[in-house]
């Protein structure tokens, strides 16, 4: 599952969570003859519980977006020079490809990002390093027609930055 729909997911399982918690709690104010004004101000709190909670899971989603290996990959792919020599400029990142670790413990992946622009298609295949929390380019290999031009540490090989 990606960040983007995991994140989904928690914001409509968060919201209704809450619309139910409100439905009994209206519910139940009913039966008790609670007046309609105590009942709006309650739903009104509800309504800005749900804000808090949204604003809280979209926060942990994009950091958790910042610590991905996928993200970080095809960061280094478009913005590496010799990337951009091969296939031209724009460059387009394809979906990386390969096996990432789960969790937070120190890990290494080796990914393979297509890439493509105007003067066409190649790949990178990338040793990477997660240690703390940030995953890190170790070494990078492009491969155009065959041809095989390793990469020195590029613009984007440290942990991903603050740009989005």
């Amino acid at each position: 599952m990606t960040h983007a729909r995991g994140t989904q997911r928690t914001i409509l399982l968060t919201g209704a969570v809450l619309f139910g918690a409100f439905a009994v709690v209206a519910f139940v104010f009913r039966r008790l003859d609670v007046s309609q004004e105590t009942l709006s101000i309650v739903g009104g709190g509800f309504a800005y519980v749900f804000l808090v909670a949204v604003a809280v899971i979209l926060l942990r989603g994009w950091r958790a977006r910042r610590h991905d290996a996928g993200v970080v990959a095809a960061r280094y792919a478009v913005a590496h020079p010799a990337v951009r020599t091969a296939v031209g400029d724009p460059v387009r990142a394809d979906r990386p490809q390969g096996e990432v670790p789960g969790g937070r413990a120190p890990a290494q992946a080796n990914l393979t990002v297509p890439v493509s622009g105007p003067r066409g298609d190649a790949r990178i295949d990338l040793v990477m390093a997660r240690l703390g929390r940030d995953w890190e380019v170790l070494s990078g290999t492009l491969v155009v027609g065959g041809e095989r031009v390793p990469l020195g540490e590029g613009p984007a090989a440290g942990p991903a930055d603050d740009e989005e």
